[in-house]
């Protein structure tokens, strides 16, 4: 409090003085008694009573007005701030305020407040200062940036959707949002037209746009020390974990250890009774990510990687334990030396996998694995002309496949000569090699491939014959231009089976060279998230699963997106931890992990060239002197108002007592 705040203030001591004028009103004459009063009829003094109360009255009044005269005196140096919409034009406004939801907004203030929870304030306070005709969107940043609420005129719609947003794990996605917001204003009639922006600016630096950006809450871009667990991994003998610090104060006296699991990370299995934590490993003091190795436990499953002390996110500090490494794992059985690469290196099928950048994990194997162990992991089969499958290896590629995984044939000459023992099953019966003089395929049949570019110019010196070896439940999804089949398709319980009338050999065609191969390969990732999905991804990325599953995770059951028109069922997993995913009775486990840049990337300056506070700026200052100065001019007028009415009311009775005086 300052000097001039405290001096005006204490003029509010003044108000002993009405106190002291009242007490020396009532001062009483000494008392004689005379005897004629006895033959006087006694009284009750209501004349008195009535004056008493009065007094009380009045005296409450005076002392009001000097108190509000003291805080009068102060409201130029106190007022109270808050966010509003200002009006040069006088005209409504149209609004788009983005609400960041990222991980870094859990940071607490200095206060010990979320700077969610101070955003959500702000955006309640800017709904409170909106009128008839102004329309509002609302945006959500955190990664991939949402419309969460498009542009209304419904306040009481905004307020109701503005209440069931919360914070989440995401990355932070302010270019994203801003474009978003822009885009949701665009159409509208107003001339008048703004973008919020409610964030720690924790992100890429604004966009330049027509419509400007203000952010109205520097508050929310203090920095706070902050360190976490990005992910723990089992690699061999050791957990690897990854810890992030904001800077080195953070890390300061800081230990990593294991932990059994707890409820608040998600569910998990029961660790064994005899389980023990590890040994605290101290943290570098540094800023930056720093991997640290703790001793894998028997069952990683039931613990989790935490840190002691404390930050401004406590919800950061621990991560559950993830048992795979790899997001996406893919084996591609093939034999190099029929490869027909001329060049060398790997194979075509691993150059078209890694021509994807789609961040999975290639296994190259030569043999089809004869046990279903060996696939635990694996979301995509790919088996490029093998020389059929022996008896155990189509078991254990049957029994993976139910569980919900992809798989894919590739036939050619090879395939065609699998002696009877080794079969094809479960993909077709057999295949029979034969020449051809084809035209590539009927594009027609390949539409839901998102590019079938070149397939149509197919010019293979062979194809396999796939009609006649079809097993039951098969589909046909793709055809040669002359009708015969190229791609089929068949459900092994909740898996997929493909094969391919071609090898992905260069010398048998030029499948392998066009983007549609591509296409193809990417369409067969796609449905290998769906069914058997990746153990490992980071918070707001969608989950696809072929059927409608059970996911359970850190806030209890995750609810399925809104419906697409592809029949999958689509779930995206806001909070880092553990999920538990249950389809058909079969059950498995996901974990979701924090991003480092949430953690490493400080908050934005406010002086960014795209962020605006010019005209129509929307931060407000609410002066209370107004307010003040009509209540005390009320008391005033009241207090003149009682005066008055005891004047005349005693005005009567000093003229009775006067006839009476001059009767006597």
């Amino acid at each position: 409090m300052s000097f001039l705040i405290a001096a005006a203030l204490a003029m509010g001591l003044l108000v002993v003085a009405p106190l002291v004028a009242h007490l020396l009103r009532r001062g009483r004459a000494e008392e004689r008694e005379f005897p004629a009063a006895h033959l006087v009829p006694l009284a009750s003094p209501v004349a008195r009573q009535r004056t008493r109360l009065e007094d009380r009255a009045l005296f409450g009044i005076r002392a009001s007005i000097i108190l509000l005269l003291a805080l009068l005196g102060a409201t130029p140096f106190i007022s109270c701030s808050r966010l509003g919409l200002t009006r040069p034009s006088g005209a409504s406004v149209a609004l788009a305020i983005v609400l960041d939801d990222s991980s870094s907004m859990r940071a607490r203030t200095a206060e010990g407040q979320p700077r969610f929870t101070l955003a959500l304030a702000g955006a309640e306070e800017l709904l409170d200062s909106t009128r008839e005709g102004d329309a509002v969107a609302l945006v959500a940043a955190g990664a991939p940036a949402r419309l969460v609420l498009a542009a209304t005129t419904d306040i009481a719609l905004v307020r109701e959707t503005l209440s069931q947003l919360q914070v989440s794990d995401r990355d932070t996605d302010l270019s994203g949002a801003v474009q978003l917001a822009r885009s949701a204003l665009g159409q509208l009639p107003h001339t008048d037209k703004r973008v919020l922006l409610l964030s720690d600016l924790a992100g890429a630096p604004i966009p330049e746009g027509e419509i400007p950006v203000a952010a109205p809450l520097p508050a929310l871009a203090e920095a706070r020390p902050d360190c976490a667990v990005i992910a723990a991994v089992v690699r061999g003998a050791n957990v690897e974990v990854q810890v992030a610090c904001a800077d080195a104060a953070s890390a300061r006296g800081r230990q990593l250890s294991l932990r059994p699991a707890t409820a608040a990370l998600g569910p998990s299995p029961k660790p064994r009774a005899d389980a023990k934590a590890s040994e605290p490993v101290p943290l570098t003091e540094a800023a930056g990510v720093q991997s640290l190795a703790l001793p894998t436990p028997s069952d990683p499953l039931s613990w989790e990687a935490a840190l002691s002390g404390a930050d401004s996110i406590p919800e950061n500090d621990a991560a559950p334990v993830s048992p795979r490494a790899a997001a996406t794992s893919v084996v591609v059985v093939t034999d190099a030396s029929r490869d027909g690469s001329a060049t060398g290196g790997p194979p075509l099928v691993e150059r078209a996998l890694a021509a994807l950048e789609a961040g999975i994990t290639v296994q190259p194997r030569s043999l089809v694995p004869d046990e279903a162990a060996a696939l635990e992991g694996v979301q995509l089969l790919i088996l490029d002309d093998p020389p059929g499958l022996a008896p155990e290896a189509r078991a254990a590629v049957r029994a993976w496949l139910e569980r919900g995984r992809t798989a894919v044939l590739f036939t050619g000459e090879v395939a065609a000569s699998a002696q009877l023992a080794s079969k094809l099953e479960p993909f077709l019966a057999s295949s029979r090699w034969e020449p051809a003089d084809v035209a590539g395929l009927d594009l027609t049949s390949v539409t839901w491939l998102s590019d079938s570019s070149g397939l149509d110019r197919l010019a293979p010196v062979g194809r396999s014959v796939l009609e006649g070896s079809l097993l039951p439940s098969t589909q046909i999804v793709a055809r040669w231009s002359d009708g015969r089949p190229f791609i089929t398709r068949r459900d092994v319980g909740r898996g997929k089976a493909y094969a391919v009338g071609l090898p992905v050999s260069a010398a048998a065609s030029d499948l392998a060279l066009c983007p549609g191969f591509l296409a193809l390969l990417q369409e067969l990732l796609t449905q290998a998230e769906r069914g058997g999905g990746p153990a490992r991804t980071r918070a707001g990325v969608t989950w696809v699963f072929s059927a409608p599953p059970q996911v359970s995770g850190p806030d209890g059951e995750l609810s399925q997106d809104a419906s697409s028109t592809d029949g999958a069922a689509r779930l995206t997993p806001g909070r880092a931890g553990r999920y538990r995913v249950s389809i058909d009775g079969g059950e498995s486990y996901r974990v979701v992990e924090l991003s480092a840049e949430e953690v490493l990337t400080a908050p934005g300056a406010l002086d960014q060239p795209s962020l605006t506070s010019a005209e129509g700026a929307q931060r407000a200052r609410i002066d209370v002197s107004p307010h003040v100065a009509l209540v005390l001019l009320g008391l005033l007028a009241l207090e003149l108002v009682m005066r008055l009415f005891g004047r005349l009311r005693a005005g009567p009775e000093r003229r009775a007592r006067r006839r009476s005086d001059a009767a006597a």
